[in-house]
């Protein structure tokens, strides 16, 4: 494991040592940079999770970043980009798949941009995580538990507000699709063919 750059007593290793409570910070000032992993010989990847930092106040969460594969460790090619993605919760993992499988030995997440929560000066990652084909995962949505009213709070019958907690996933990325993204003569239900699919969230409605 190598890095741009490190602060003192959060080394680039954290950022694979599996704990719960470690994670990889750059130099103080360094709000861009790398850090990469070298295999001992290639490895086929078809996605990558990235897990913040867990810490509520001191976070420099990703923002904008390339993964890049090299097999010499010298000359890199760009296998999966990203910007503004949004921002994340201390401690919070997110696996990003890539378009197809990769093979490289070094594997590199070039930092561009980051969210700095409460004004941290630097990148900080918790955990990274490289997936072949029988390490991949599907996590469900999370969804509300009860309907919301107008002014956020519980309701007793569906309102059209959608679903309590409304800081939920389901709402988020299923309820609210851009209908602009929805091909002409189609609904939200042929997209995600989702009515009555209470399952596919992990929370189940409660409305007594």
């Amino acid at each position: 494991v190598s890095a741009s750059s490190e602060y003192s007593g959060y080394p680039a290793w954290y950022a694979f040592d599996r704990a719960s409570t470690s994670s990889w910070i750059s130099a103080n000032g360094q709000m861009t940079g790398w850090i990469q992993y070298a295999f001992t010989e290639q490895k086929d990847i078809v996605s990558y999770g990235i897990t913040s930092r867990e810490h509520a106040i001191a976070r420099g969460d990703l923002k904008s970043w390339t993964l890049e594969g090299s097999n010499d460790g010298l000359v890199w090619n760009v296998v999966d980009e990203r910007s503004n993605i949004e921002q994340w919760q201390s401690k919070e993992k997110r696996v990003f798949s890539l378009k197809k499988k990769e093979s490289y030995r070094y594997y590199k997440i070039n930092v561009t941009e980051i969210h700095q929560v409460g004004n941290a000066p630097y990148i900080s990652i918790g955990d990274i995580g490289f997936y072949t084909d029988a390490q991949m995962n599907i996590r469900s949505l999370t969804g509300g538990v009860a309907f919301a009213d107008a002014n956020g709070n519980g309701a007793t019958t569906d309102l059209g507000y959608g679903m309590l907690p409304t800081n939920n996933e389901w709402d988020k990325y299923i309820s609210n699709f851009p209908p602009s993204k929805i091909q002409l003569g189609k609904t939200l239900d042929d997209v995600f063919h989702w009515n009555g699919a209470v399952t596919w969230s992990q929370d189940t409605p409660n409305i007594t």
